[in-house]
């Protein structure tokens, strides 16, 4: 567990440089099995000691010392993003870092987390916090992709059958995932990259399939949805639609 301070009034930009680098290796590092998670939350404000916290879990009991070469790799090739310009020293600081055991294996505890994330009013089935994350990462994944400006990182968070699909000044738009990747991401990073925030207001399981709905902020005025229907085969989570609602 991370603790960070932000400086004042830069707590959002704080995340966003927090999920375009560290989680960007992160990730990588899930897709290598040498971590089973990440998640990052905040309280907010820039009150207190420390406003944000980072948590990764390992999958090898010793921690980072299990994993240290291979990380180094995967920190060796990630390119620093930035956020309007400012790196971590402008952004915030590690305030402390705590390394917290779990005596159980927590599937074996019967957790059940179905009403933890789930879309207000909805009923699904129990689903375990590991398929929880797995969605929730999987539309993350996405974000990084499209960040990337590159048509294949988007076209691999894609199910082959995948497709985006949204309506827009009145028209409906439908088309494949690989040809919304290919028309739309041509290899540079999207001109509202260091503009936009978004939220995962919530995700709903229910055993092998997932909705989420993100709210995207552009700036100070333009707000839309994303809704994405996700996945799992073979243990692996990703889209098989996103659909966006424009303003209109």
């Amino acid at each position: 567990m991370t603790y960070l301070k932000s400086e004042p009034g830069k707590l959002d930009q704080l995340e966003r440089y927090v999920r375009a680098n560290w989680f960007a290796m992160d990730a990588e590092a899930v897709r290598q099995g040498l971590f089973v998670s990440y998640e990052w939350l905040d309280t907010g404000s820039d009150d207190g000691a420390w406003n944000a916290l980072v948590m990764v879990t390992y999958n090898d009991e010793r921690g980072f010392a299990g994993i240290e070469q291979r990380w180094a790799a995967i920190k060796a090739a990630h390119k620093e993003r930035r956020v309007n310009g400012a790196g971590m020293k402008q952004l915030g600081r590690v305030v402390e870092t705590k390394t917290l055991f779990e005596r159980q294996p927590f599937l074996a505890k019967g957790m059940q987390t179905a009403n933890l994330s789930d879309a207000p009013g909805s009923h699904s089935l129990p689903t375990s916090p590991v398929d929880q994350l797995g969605a929730r990462q999987a539309v993350e994944e996405y974000f990084r992709a499209a960040d990337s400006g590159k048509a294949e990182n988007v076209r691999d968070v894609f199910w082959p059958s995948g497709r985006f699909e949204g309506v827009s000044k009145g028209t409906l738009i439908s088309m494949s995932g690989e040809e919304f990747a290919t028309k739309n991401f041509k290899g540079q990073p999207p001109s509202y990259i260091n503009n936009v925030k978004r939220t995962i207001e919530w995700v709903n399981v229910s055993g092998p399939a997932g909705v989420a709905r993100v709210r995207n902020e552009i700036g100070t005025t333009a707000v839309y949805f994303d809704y994405f229907i996700l996945y799992r085969v073979n243990g692996v989570w990703k889209v098989g639609l996103k659909a966006f609602a424009n303003p209109d």
